[in-house]
């Protein structure tokens, strides 16, 4: 859990980016690195928006699916 909430900031940077790459729209600046899209979501969303996602991420990671009998 410690290592997934300090590294969840980068992987949403990285998921914003290819986002980018697919539509232009995402973002207006067509600057494309890790501080642009961290300059970008800090003063729109606050620190916090780096963690938008995160509760969902160690919930679904913490859930155990049991096989079906065969």
């Amino acid at each position: 859990m410690v290592a997934k909430t300090s590294t969840f900031p980068m992987d949403l940077t990285k998921t914003r980016l290819q986002l980018h790459g697919e539509s232009q729209s995402v973002f207006v600046d067509s600057s494309t690195n890790v501080f642009y899209v961290a300059s970008y979501v800090v003063p729109e969303q606050g620190v916090l928006g780096l963690y938008q996602g995160l509760s969902l991420t160690i919930c679904g990671g913490s859930i155990k699916v049991k096989p079906l009998p065969s």
